[in-house]
């Protein structure tokens, strides 16, 4: 199997930061206060590279990976990266003007949330049958999760503390870019030439 370079460079991003001292890690988080009051705007990048410990890291890497594989199979390599790279402070903008109660924010799973959504749009018209029974199933999965987030439910997977709740409004930020760049750009995809 190959592995993305791209998906394994920011997964070993996302692991390295979760391994420093957690005074560095708090000047990463996207901080609602820190980004308004004091100008600190690389947090609207940052704080999607900052998670709450090893296993919360672990766990969007290891998404970030497999979606990549897939991803890297149907667009170019460069255009992805610079999705990924303005992806991250719009769906940070979407948290700071749509959720004002939203204060602190770390974890990839908004990017996670795009890139399955853009690996099923890709993923679907190559499968049949039951593969793409079993897509569209994984979809609707997907969005019923988004469902239950909002409604202040989690699985326990993810690797937040108990203390941290979903931010389910990332993961829908992250579901809108996906249908916004599958529909405005499909050209931009490279069927099978990353």
């Amino acid at each position: 199997m190959h592995l993305p370079p791209a998906g394994m460079a920011l997964a070993l991003l996302v692991l390295a930061i979760a391994a420093l001292p957690a005074p560095i890690q708090l000047l990463l988080e996207y901080n609602r206060e820190a980004i308004l009051l004091h100008g600190e705007w690389w947090r609207v990048w940052s704080g999607h590279l900052a998670h709450y410990g090893l296993w919360h890291a672990a766990a969007n890497c290891a998404a970030i990976i497999l979606l990549d594989t897939i991803l890297e199979k149907n667009y170019r390599r460069g255009l992805f990266i610079i999705l990924l790279a303005v992806a991250a402070p719009v769906i940070s903008m979407v948290i700071l003007f749509a959720v004002p109660d939203m204060s602190i924010y770390r974890g990839a799973s908004g990017l996670v949330a795009m890139m399955a959504a853009l690996s099923l749009s890709v993923a679907a018209p190559q499968l049949k049958g039951y593969g793409r029974i079993l897509l569209y199933a994984a979809g609707l999965g997907i969005f019923f999760k988004l469902i239950l987030e909002s409604r202040g439910m989690h699985w326990g997977l993810s690797g937040l503390p108990a203390s941290v709740e979903v931010a389910w409004q990332a993961h829908a930020a992250g579901l809108f870019l996906a249908l916004v760049w599958y529909s405005l750009f499909p050209r931009l995809r490279n069927q099978g030439h990353p």
